[in-house]
Formats: C-alpha cells, structure tokens, sequence
C-alpha cells in the first residue's frame, strides 16, 4: 500500500489491506469517498470536512463490541480533505472528544 497520497479521489474501501486496514498513511488536499463506517484508531484528522451531520456521521457502539464491516484507520493522518458519505464507529464516551477533535 502507497504511504502518501495528495489531491486524489479514493475510495477508502479499495486501498484497505485484506484485514480491512490502512496503516501509517498519509492523506492531503484528498476527496475520500464511502460508502464507508471507519474507526479512527490513532489517526490524526485536521482541516477536514465531513459530509453529514454529527448524528449522521457517528455511529455509537458498546465498548468492547466487534463492529464487522469497518475500515480500521490505524496511524494515519488526514489534512485538507473532504470525507463524503463516510461514518465513524465509536464509543459514546469517544465521540464527544472526536466531535470536537475533527470538528464536526
């Protein structure tokens, strides 16, 4: 899997590994497309937008529940992008830091 990418269109689904993965890569000035549920883990999201509202954005889960069918987002970061029809699984007591932290 490519490290970098920058001003490009990608389908976050197609560059995931076969674990469901994206590891230690880098996204800038990039247009991310779903449909897709992620789960930020170590990821650093700044300057981005998110198409949706918080509600429809962030997807609460039980800690400690197996969410079958998300894209793991481990130690990437994110700057300048534009995230459309993408959600966020999480942890209630998560999502109100996240909110804050990607700003939306």
């Amino acid at each position: 899997m490519r490290l970098a990418y920058t001003g490009e269109r990608i389908r976050l689904a197609q560059i995931a590994d076969d674990q469901a993965v994206i590891e230690d890569a880098t996204f800038t000035d990039c247009d991310l497309v779903g449909p897709a549920v992620v789960m930020l883990d170590d990821t650093t999201v700044s300057e981005s937008t998110w198409g949706g509202t918080a509600d429809s954005i962030f997807w609460p889960v039980p800690e400690g529940r197996e969410v079958m069918g998300s894209l793991r987002l481990y130690q990437c970061v994110f700057r300048r992008c534009t995230f459309r029809n993408i959600g966020i699984v999480a942890v209630p007591d998560d999502i109100a830091q996240m909110r804050t932290e990607i700003g939306v």
